[in-house]
């Protein structure tokens, strides 16, 4: 068996693997209990976005207005479970657009390139409730 068999037969086998975990992920969240946020999670990530961005924009994208002038949610604005659909802290969880939330939910490069949006993001609701200067 040549070099390049093996490099192929190798790939071929991360793909089987890649597909198995996929499986497995989704058989999980399959059994996971969807926990919904509280109305004060709720309250947390809207009044976040309402502070800390410009024309109340998904902060996932930064495109989209996803509150209205008033600051409440519009229609296109999703709650996405960060980690696990059983997972429903403030810590756990944000605010987005309807495209964000369905891209998180399905493209895996996707949520990767938001990570740091995420945590930005976690890092403005934790000013809020914890303010250095009381």
């Amino acid at each position: 068996m040549s070099e390049d068999d093996v490099i192929t037969h190798l790939k071929r086998l991360e793909e089987k693997i890649d597909i198995g975990f996929a499986q497995i992920i989704d058989r999980i969240e399959a059994i996971e209990r969807r926990r919904n946020p509280t109305g004060e999670t709720r309250a947390q990530l809207v009044r976040t976005v309402r502070d800390f961005y410009r024309s109340y924009n998904c902060p996932c994208c930064e495109e989209v207005a996803i509150l209205d002038d008033r600051g409440s949610p519009l229609s296109i604005a999703q709650y996405d479970h960060w980690y696990s659909k059983s997972k429903s802290r403030p810590t756990e969880m944000w605010v987005v657009c309807q495209t964000c939330n369905l891209k998180l939910e399905s493209d895996s490069d996707f949520k990767h390139r938001s990570q740091t949006r995420f945590a930005s993001f976690q890092v403005r609701r934790d000013q809020l409730m914890q303010p250095l200067l009381k």
